[in-house]
């Protein structure tokens, strides 16, 4: 149970307990090292399986980026536990349900559909408020346990298809638009005369079917306008730009995955065959499938005129014009379909909202002008809508290199608004494309990035030094690649070697002018190992040489301090040696002795090891390798040699007890035992595990000569087949 004070993640600590959606998920705010705010959900007493779809669930969200989706920026784990962080601010509960919301609602949903994700579980607890009134999503994607608005309670990782998480998006806004139209919240009954309205019998049929239609994009065009009627939205309003909802029965899915193909292209498919279906008077017979639940499909915007009665009938011109117009309508409408579900998929209305609009806008156009028999002027705007969208499908590899060139400039020039805006144009052209997964996060992360790194700026100016070390670390962790915060990491570091450097040099000094040749030699080798490059050390030291010793011993030390950083410690223990000669009572070199004498026997040791694995099978052998890796661990300095043969040494005792897969086939005629482990008698196959060591396999049958083979196996190999069978026949 977590209580206030507690810390999560290592930097995250509660302050405030915000809500409990149920007795398995909590709410609560926090902030980090740097006091800014954050959301953090915990998921209680989770099983392994319930745990294993949160991560997965995460993890597959990642690339969602949306002003209204509140990002997950981190997550952590205690036993049956699970911690979601998300950046906060100041969010507070949803308390009313209102168009605002609504809207915000289907355009986030949306928007996911389009780049083939869902949510599957929304609920108002996902739902918040900004200090500026704007909506917010947090958790987009993962469940909820109590809710309301739920189509299908409690679906197997088996039901959680996308099919079933796209009914269960539409079904939960149909439940938010229920709510806002009648002042009730959704409780499994729709409110009274809720169904009298357009909106509300596509609301009602959403409801019916358990989410199977309308699509989202269809309820958002019966919205459209009429944002701020709270109550209900009667069809009177706007000239009836409203379309009166039909009854259509139909067995499949008007979807592509989770991608929804939005009304005005769908208006736009069939306007010429609907147009024409009324000019020529008849109307194709309804498909009678019975047992299944009728669904909401908007009608043309405007009404079909039925030629009266008194009217002359259609010349055999005019209705060959007409067929050749419904056929060409077709093929430009198929064209016009197939290429905006295409566009819709790389996100066009991101890149380019105005040549979308503009498309939309002919294709409405000729719409009308079909239907008022100028079927020229209708032709000509749908193939200017066509040459539009298709002309967008050519440029989307120029448009996606534009917008990468611009995000990664905002990205450079720490714009983290315009670098999200323009990156998320690259994911939605190609979500594959190599790059896009680091510049996304490095511009999820760059305000946070470039706040860090003004602080340790600031830190620094106020000489703060081990504060701006930490704050600076943070800013590069966040991203590697943010060249302010390496510049800053860099001269902190520069500065902290200076500061290091003069206090060690003047202590140095001091010993000098108090002859105390040892002490002053001790302060200006560790000057040289603080400062590589800088001259003033060693100009020390031959001060100290002149009145102490001779050139030969700085020399000497010189060598033995080389050698010893590269690891070299038989031309270490020869320099340091050398230079105990001359003057026994050299501190370094003593030290220096000490050291590499350790160091060969050290190297020695664990080469033998590395080198021979086999040995680490005896318990003997086991218990000599750690005590020596625990040896070499603690070992300083630490070179990349020894850090390499410590991981490799480490990685063989982790492995030494692991039994290996072993198979061992025969010919069913020949007896076979292992020795010291089974008698495994006559057989065609056999599969066990051993432990790593070396085995003698033995095959015995009559009147054939013995079969033996050697088998050794080590700790994390792959498993292993071995064939013995006793073939060679003894002569008489």
């Amino acid at each position: 149970m977590a209580n206030s004070g507690d810390i999560v993640a290592d930097r995250y600590t509660l302050t405030e307990f915000i809500a409990a959606v149920s007795t398995h998920v909590v709410h609560w705010r926090g902030y980090d090292d740097a006091g800014a705010v954050y959301r953090i959900t915990i998921y209680s007493n989770l099983e392994n399986d319930a745990r294993d779809h949160l991560r997965h669930r995460i993890a597959e969200l990642h690339h969602l980026v949306h002003p209204a989706m509140i990002p997950i920026v981190d997550t952590d784990e205690i036993e049956s536990d699970l911690f979601v962080v998300s950046p906060e601010g100041r969010c507070d509960a949803l308390t009313e349900m209102t168009w605002a919301v609504v809207i915000t609602l289907m355009d986030v949903v949306e928007y996911a559909h389009r780049l083939g994700f869902t949510h599957g579980d929304l609920s108002p607890t996902t739902l918040c408020i900004g200090l500026n009134n704007e909506v917010r999503l947090f958790n987009f994607g993962l469940p909820v346990f109590e809710n309301r608005w739920a189509a299908t309670t409690n679906l197997s990782t088996e039901d959680r298809t996308s099919v079933n998480l796209i009914r269960n998006d539409r079904f939960a806004v149909a439940c938010a638009v229920h709510e806002v139209m009648s002042g009730e919240e959704w409780h499994g009954r729709l409110a009274d005369d809720v169904s009298t309205t357009p909106l509300g019998r596509a609301v009602t049929a959403l409801i019916s079917s358990n989410g199977q239609r309308p699509s989202i994009a269809e309820l958002s065009s019966l919205v459209e306008g009429h944002e701020q009627n709270t109550t209900q939205l009667v069809p009177e309003v706007r000239n009836h730009s409203l379309p009166q909802a039909q009854l259509i029965y139909k067995d499949a899915e008007l979807n592509r995955g989770s991608r929804s193909i939005p009304l005005s292209w769908a208006v736009t498919g069939f306007a010429v065959m609907a147009v024409l279906a009324g000019m020529f008077a008849f109307i194709a017979p309804e498909t009678d499938s019975a047992g299944e639940p009728p669904i909401v499909r908007p009608a043309l915007a405007q009404p079909v005129v039925v030629a009266e009665a008194t009217e002359p009938a259609l010349t055999p011109l005019e209705q060959a014009r007409q067929e050749r117009y419904q056929t060409e309508g077709r093929a430009l409408a198929d064209e016009i379909l197939r290429i905006s579900v295409q566009l819709e998929d790389m996100g066009v209305s991101l890149w380019a909202p105005e040549s979308w609009d503009q498309a939309q806008l002919l294709s409405d156009e000729a719409d009308v002008a079909f239907r008022n028999s100028l079927y020229e002027e209708a032709m000509t705007g749908y193939a200017a809508t066509r040459d539009i969208l298709k002309a967008k499908f050519e440029q989307r590899t120029e448009v996606l290199e534009q917008f990468l060139d611009t995000g990664q400039e905002a990205l450079s020039s720490g714009n983290h608004e315009r670098a999200i805006r323009d990156l998320s144009v690259v994911n939605a052209i190609n979500p594959e494309h190599p790059q896009i997964d680091t510049l996304i996060d490095r511009a999820q992360n760059l305000e946070e990035t470039i706040t860090l790194t003004r602080q340790g700026r600031a830190l620094m100016s106020a000489q703060d030094y081990s504060a701006a070390k930490e704050v600076l670390a943070k800013a590069v962790a966040l991203d590697p690649d943010w060249v302010p915060a390496f510049e800053a990491q860099q001269e902190l570091s520069e500065a902290l070697a200076v500061i290091a450097f003069n206090e060690v040099m003047s202590s140095g000094f001091a010993a000098l002018a108090e002859n105390n040749y040892t002490l002053a030699r001790t302060k200006f080798e560790e000057a040289i190992l603080i400062q590589p490059l800088s001259d003033a050390p060693a100009e020390a030291l031959a001060q100290v040489a002149s009145q102490n010793q001779s050139s030969k011993v700085r020399f000497l030390l010189k060598q033995g301090t080389d050698h010893t950083g590269a690891e070299r410690w038989k031309e270490a223990l020869t320099a340091y040696s050398a230079a105990l000669d001359l003057d026994a009572t050299i501190v370094s070199a003593v030290n220096g002795v000490s050291l590499a004498e350790k160091r060969i026997l050290l190297d020695r040791e664990m080469t033998s090891f590395i080198t021979n694995p086999i040995r680490l099978t005896s318990d003997e052998g086991l218990y000599e390798a750690r005590r020596l890796l625990q040896s070499a661990t603690r070992a300083k300095p630490i070179g990349s040699r020894l850090r390499e043969q410590t991981d490799q040494l480490a990685s063989y005792i982790s492995l030494a007890r692991i039994p290996v897969d072993v198979k061992i086939e025969s010919d069913r005629e020949t007896d076979i035992t292992i020795y010291k482990v089974s008698n495994l008698g006559k057989i065609t196959s056999e599969s066990m595990r051993l432990a790593p060591g070396s085995y003698t396999v033995v095959g015995k049958r009559r009147g054939y000569r013995d079969a033996r083979q050697e088998l050794t196996l080590l700790g994390g190999q792959s498993p292993t087949t071995l064939y013995i069978a006793c073939t060679e026949k003894i002569q008489p």
